[in-house]
């Protein structure tokens, strides 16, 4: 990677202890592939499975499709997410967000939320122009997930994916200081506290 992007996610999110993933580290976040069974059987019309996380782990992006990076957070020695990053696609400086799954018993206390807010934070100071991602169009509680926290729909397209967007480059506020007031905002909607 041209960036030091794994550093600079640690940096973003100081709460989290953050490790690289691999084969050898990964039966500590299996937990999180096998407890999001709603997504799998959306996306792949089935549970997951060992071989998923597997492949998602190893998988290995062809030429020009940028450099993986596999990442997993902790809170207390507790597994709380799984987030997977291309550095590099679908062009040089874009950030991509390929797969980012949240362990079951902590949804809905804004996990996902505060560690794309520090994805955002990161990304921005390594000068990424972009960060994108893609969605089911049927995957409704996911697009209102990445829109609550600034995507876009930068393209429909026609395998029923959306291709969303959140644009970095010539922002005047900084990006983790927009997110995070979209995060107070919601959690303040919510009655809950950050």
């Amino acid at each position: 990677m041209k960036r030091n992007l794994f550093d600079a996610v640690c940096g973003a999110l100081p709460e989290y202890r953050i490790e690289r993933l691999t084969m050898q580290n990964a039966w500590k976040y299996r937990e999180i592939f096998f407890g999001n069974q709603e997504y799998y059987r959306l996306t792949d019309g089935r549970a997951p499975t060992e071989e998923d996380i597997k492949e998602t782990i190893e998988y290995e992006a062809g030429p020009g499709e940028g450099t993986m990076l596999p990442i997993g957070f902790s809170v207390r020695d507790e597994p709380a997410a799984f987030l997977s990053l291309c550095d590099g696609y679908p062009g040089p400086e874009t950030l991509y967000i390929g797969l980012l799954l949240v362990n079951d018993r902590m949804k809905r206390r804004r996990v996902g939320s505060r560690i794309v807010a520090g994805l955002i934070d990161a990304a921005h100071r390594l000068s990424y122009e972009e960060i994108r991602l893609s969605v089911l169009e049927r995957n409704a509680a996911g697009r209102m997930f990445w829109e609550s926290l600034g995507f876009g729909i930068a393209k429909a397209q026609k395998d029923g994916n959306l291709s969303m967007r959140y644009a970095l480059a010539r922002r005047e506020e900084s990006p983790l200081r927009s997110c995070k007031s979209l995060l107070m905002k919601n959690e303040k909607e919510a009655g809950e506290g950050i």
